[in-house]
């Protein structure tokens, strides 16, 4: 018994050594080429993540949603300082305030997508896929290249570095990048609890990621997940799948067709760790099911011929993790502990003096507790609030915290062979003070527009809608930037262009779109009347606004400016119904309606 137990436990502790150990050290080569070091991010913040952003790609932000009142605010609140960014919460039917704390926290840039019933609640992987497919209309609706966006998957409680931006778009600028993956930290790291989860997230399995970065295969999470839009439309038309882990099952897929996967070590992503055992256990069987079902990929990808050797290696090694290691190895403990109680003196046969038990002490010690040792130096030097001892005692609990992931795999494996493939959402804690109150006004009912072949619908607040003029088509509407007179900062485009119509000085007697100026020209009586602010004349134009969005809707022309951005065009209205704003003025005459996605709408006073 003890020999085959020897056999079986040397196999599976150097199977597990050589991956490791390799991924170690390639990710302190990662970190090095980037200009990194452990101590990179330690004491980082998580407020300003467009900080010094090169404003080189355009970037989508989904955030799917199922009650996330608690965390959703801070989250859209964060995202809402680029004008390169639009962020889309996509509300699968939430019972509590989700959809008003996003509307309140996140400004004029968040758009939210509300999946219906019967298609809502039906895992995370179908609500992003309804998203992109709002993604790819804006995009085309804002004249955006499809190579220079990315979509980027974000938790309801996630929040990105000072700076990611920065960290992350420069990667993109390789064209062989499709996707690049955040390492993550524990926000809420006050307990014992939530630490050790910081403790497993920012110590060896960050810098092991980093590692993947060499092969090209870094696995993608479902936080902090940038991809680049070109590569999702290559990976079909719904790129996550209805895996329970949608992000590793978009890895291979991406890799597999022959996009790179990377990661920086100079940027990350924060979120809250779950505070009680039940509940980690629970999110850790889900991630193990997922995990163990990815290995029927297996046969593709050594299949295809376009991933190189290495590729497919690192890739086949990181879905046999829990069948090669983590299964194994859950045995062979719980045996290795019982034989040492029932036959402990067979153990320690090797023992005839102190220097053998020295010896055999050592290699055990090092066996077992080598890379957790190693584990608590990465996690003090990355790591600004703990002391050294601290990390050192917290390695030394891995043994005693792996038995939730024992339990947990072999849970996992049971629903697999039981064909249960359900889960339970991670349930969030408010976390302080979220900000003021959310408070919204009688008249601020939501306008709702359909949106995605899933029937979701776009919602927004027509107070929102103010300076747009009359309804126009669901999409062009979402795209305009209403623009107030002055002088505007100059913009610089994705593509490198500045946009030269903000460098110029205002021109009260000039509508400034990217029509010819004849166009523009405007009568005396409507700058008086933009001048004085007539009120009256807004309060009318509003009302009809809102009126004909309710009714059916037509959509007005739409212009395209250098910027990339489309504006909106008004047909005429009668005189006394003009509105009094730039931008939602437009040529005379022009009635002419327009199909934007689907939706053929029409002004009717």
């Amino acid at each position: 018994m003890i020999a085959a137990f020897a056999a079986t436990a040397l196999v599976v502790i150097c199977i597990s050594f050589l991956y490791l150990w390799t991924l170690f050290f390639a990710g302190l080569r990662t970190m090095k080429k980037q200009g990194a070091a452990l101590s990179t991010l330690r004491g980082a913040k998580y407020e300003n993540p467009f900080a010094g952003e090169p404003g080189t790609f355009h970037t989508y932000f989904l955030i799917p949603c199922l009650n996330e009142d608690a965390v959703i605010g801070a989250t859209v609140a964060a995202l809402a300082g680029s004008r390169y960014s639009t962020t889309i919460v996509i509300d699968d039917a939430s019972d509590d305030s989700t959809v008003v704390t996003a509307y309140a926290r996140g400004g004029d840039g968040v758009i939210v997508l509300e999946r219906q019933p019967p298609n809502a609640r039906r895992g995370k992987g179908e609500a992003l896929n309804d998203a992109l497919s709002l993604v790819r209309q804006l995009v085309a609706e804002r004249g955006q290249d499809v190579g220079r966006v990315l979509v980027t998957v974000m938790d309801a409680d996630g929040r990105l570095s000072d700076g990611a931006m920065a960290a992350v778009l420069p990667l993109f600028d390789d064209p062989e990048v499709g996707a690049v993956q955040l390492a993550v930290r524990i926000r809420n790291r006050e307990r014992f609890l939530t630490r050790f989860q910081d403790f497993h997230f920012w110590s060896l399995t960050s810098v092991t990621q980093f590692g993947r970065h060499q092969s090209s295969t870094v696995s993608l999470g479902g936080n902090g997940q940038f991809s680049r839009l070109s590569a999702l439309n290559e990976a079909g038309e719904t790129p996550w799948s209805e895996s329970l882990t949608e992000d590793l099952d978009l890895s291979v897929t991406l890799a597999m067709k022959s996009w790179k996967l990377a990661t920086t070590p100079n940027a990350a992503v924060e979120q809250q760790g779950v505070a009680q055992i039940s509940a980690l256990f629970t999110q850790r069987r889900r991630w193990f099911q997922g995990h163990l079902m990815l290995a029927k990929r297996l046969p593709e990808i050594w299949g295809d011929a376009r991933l190189s050797q290495v590729r497919a290696l690192e890739l086949s090694a990181y879905i046999l993790t829990p069948w090669v290691t983590v299964l194994p190895w859950s045995i062979l403990f719980h045996w290795g502990l019982f034989g040492l109680i029932v036959e402990g003196p067979s153990f320690f046969s090797f023992v005839t003096g102190s220097a053998t038990l020295l010896i055999g002490f050592v290699i055990w010690y090092a066996l077992a507790f080598g890379p957790v040792v190693v584990s608590a130096f990465v996690y003090w030097r990355r790591d600004e609030e703990i002391r050294f001892r601290t990390a050192f005692l917290h390695a030394h609990c891995f043994p005693l915290m792996n038995s939730i992931a024992f339990a947990a795999v072999w849970s996992a494996l049971v629903r697999i062979l039981m064909g249960e493939n359900g889960w339970q959402k991670t349930a969030r804690v408010r976390e302080g003070r979220t900000g003021d109150p959310v408070e919204v006004r009688a008249d601020a009912e939501v306008v709702s527009m359909p949106a995605t072949p899933l029937g979701s619908r776009i919602t927004m607040h027509p107070a929102r809608l103010e300076r747009l003029g009359d309804a126009p088509a669901p999409l062009a509407l979402l795209a305009a930037r209403a623009r107030r007179p002055g002088t505007q900062p100059r913009e610089q485009r994705p593509d490198g262009d500045a946009d030269e119509e903000h460098d110029q000085e205002p021109d009260p007697g000039r509508h400034r779109e990217c029509e010819p100026e004849e166009e523009h020209a405007r009568a005396p009586q409507i700058r008086k009347d933009e001048q004085q602010g007539d009120h009256e004349q807004h309060d009318r134009h509003d009302a009809l606004g809102r009126e004909a969005l309710r009714l059916g809707l037509r959509s007005r022309r739409v212009r395209r400016c250098s910027s990339g951005v489309r504006h909106l065009s008004d047909p005429p209205l009668p005189a006394e119904g003009r509105p009094n704003t730039e931008n939602a003025r437009g040529p005379e005459g022009s009635s002419k309606p327009r199909v934007t996605a689907g939706v053929t709408s029409r002004f009717e006073s």
